[in-house]
C-alpha cells in the first residue's frame, strides 16, 4: 500500500486510556499517512477534542450520526465516510467499532487491523460482546494488542501470532505535563482541605466493577487504622459510584475518602500524592500507571494483564496477587512510613517509562505494518 488513508473508528467518546492511545499515536504518523478519527454519534465530540491530550494537529475527525447502537444508519452513514475520503484501511477501537469495521471492510474489500485493549467479562452483554469481538478478530487481516499478555490471549483463542503486533499504551511527556492546572500544588491540596501531614493515596480509573476500587477501599479502612493521618482520592465517573460510596460509609471511612470524578489534569492529582493504587481484576496495558511513572510516583498494582509489563515488583512498584486485600494493606502502610525505598522505586519507573513507553518509540511499527497491508 503505498498511501495509506486511515479511518480510526472509535467505539466511545469517553477519553480513557484508549482514546490516548489513539491520539498519541495519530499525531505522529507521517505525511505518507491521511488520518480521519470518526466515533458514533449521538456524542459530545467538542468536549472530547478540546481536551488537551486529545489535540489532533491536521487530523480531521468526525461524528457518524445514528441514534443508538442498534440504529441501522451507522452503517450506511459509515459506508459514505469511507466512499467520500478514499478509505483503504481501517483501524477499529472497541466491540461496535470492530463489529460495523468489519461489515464495512468485506464491503469495501479493503482490510481492517482492530486494536485489542483487553476484555473485562464484567456480564453477560459484555461476555457476548466479547464473543463477537473473536468472531471478528480471527476475520481481520492483523491485529494491534496493546501488550504481550493481550497477545497471548488472542493466540490461546486460536490466532496466530503472524497476525499480531504490540504495539504498547505509551505517554507523551510534553502533552501529559501541559494538563497541569495548578502552579502552586499547595493550593490544590488546600482547595481539598489536605494539611502537610497527610499521606495521601490515589486511586484513577472507570467506576466499573473490573477496576475493583472496592478491594482499594476495604484496604484502606485497614491503612487508616494504623496511620490515621492518611486520605484516599478517587478520580472517575462509572456505574459503581453509588455502591462505591456507600460502601466507604458502611466502612466508616467516608470522611476519608474524596470521589472527584473525571479530572482531564490527573498530573496535579498525581503530584500531590504519596501512592497510587491499580486494584483492577483485568487491565491491557493501563495508562494510568504510566502516567503515575512519569509523575515519578509510586505504584501498587494488581498482577493482571499487561500490569506486570511496566510494573517489575520491587523495581519500578510492587505487585499483589488480585483481590488480595491483606497484601494491599501491608504493602501500603510499609511504604508509607518508608520514603527512602519509595522514592528510590519512583525515580526508577521514571526512568523506565521514559526509556521504554513513548509513543515515538512505537509508531514506526504501527505504520510499517499498515503500508504492509
Amino acid at each position: 500500500m503505498e498511501d495509506i488513508r486511515l479511518l480510526i473508528l472509535i467505539d466511545s467518546c469517553f477519553f480513557g486510556g484508549p482514546e490516548k492511545y489513539i491520539t498519541g499515536y495519530t499525531k505522529r504518523f507521517t505525511k505518507g499517512t491521511s488520518v480521519v478519527v470518526a466515533t458514533f454519534g449521538p456524542s459530545d465530540l467538542s468536549s472530547f477534542y478540546s481536551t488537551p491530550e486529545a489535540v489532533l494537529k491536521n487530523i480531521e475527525s468526525c461524528e457518524i450520526a445514528c441514534a443508538n447502537s442498534y440504529d441501522p444508519r451507522q452503517v450506511s452513514n459509515l459506508f459514505a465516510l469511507i466512499k467520500k475520503k478514499k478509505i483503504n484501511v481501517i483501524n477499529s477501537h472497541g466491540y461496535r467499532a470492530d463489529f460495523i469495521g468489519l461489515i464495512a471492510s468485506r464491503f469495501f474489500k479493503i482490510p481492517i487491523v482492530p486494536t485489542f485493549h483487553g476484555w473485562t467479562a464484567v456480564n453477560l452483554k459484555i461476555k457476548l460482546f466479547e464473543k463477537l469481538d473473536e468472531f471478528v478478530f480471527k476475520r481481520a487481516k492483523h491485529i494491534f494488542t496493546v501488550s504481550r499478555a493481550n497477545s497471548t490471549l488472542l493466540q490461546q483463542k486460536g490466532i496466530p501470532e503472524c497476525k499480531i503486533t504490540v504495539i504498547p499504551n505509551a505517554i507523551d511527556p510534553e502533552v501529559y505535563k501541559g494538563t497541569s492546572k495548578f502552579e502552586n500544588l499547595e493550593n490544590l491540596k488546600s482547595s481539598l482541605g489536605f494539611h502537610n501531614r497527610e499521606k495521601v493515596l490515589i486511586s484513577i480509573g472507570r467506576l466499573s466493577k473490573e477496576k475493583g476500587h472496592e478491594i482499594a477501599l476495604k484496604a484502606f479502612s485497614n491503612v487508616i487504622k494504623e496511620m490515621p493521618e492518611c486520605r484516599l482520592v478517587i478520580l472517575g465517573n462509572g456505574p459503581e459510584e453509588t455502591r462505591l460510596k456507600t460502601m466507604a460509609t458502611n466502612l466508616g471511612i467516608s470522611d476519608k475518602v474524596l470521589f472527584l470524578g473525571f479530572q482531564p489534569n490527573v498530573v496535579d492529582y498525581l503530584n500531590i500524592s504519596d501512592i497510587c493504587l491499580l486494584t483492577s481484576f483485568t487491565e491491557g496495558l493501563p495508562t494510568v500507571i504510566l502516567e503515575a511513572f512519569m509523575s515519578s510516583k509510586f505504584v501498587i498494582a494488581t498482577s493482571v494483564g499487561g500490569t506486570p509489563e511496566v510494573v517489575q515488583d520491587k523495581r519500578t512498584g510492587i505487585l499483589i496477587p488480585p483481590g488480595d486485600i491483606g497484601k494491599l494493606s501491608q504493602e501500603t502502610v510499609f511504604y508509607l512510613k518508608n520514603d527512602g525505598e519509595r522514592e528510590k522505586i519512583s525515580k526508577a519507573a521514571f526512568q523506565f517509562v521514559m526509556e521504554n513507553y513513548t509513543f515515538d518509540s512505537h509508531v514506526g511499527k504501527m505504520e510499517k505494518v499498515l503500508s504492509l497491508l
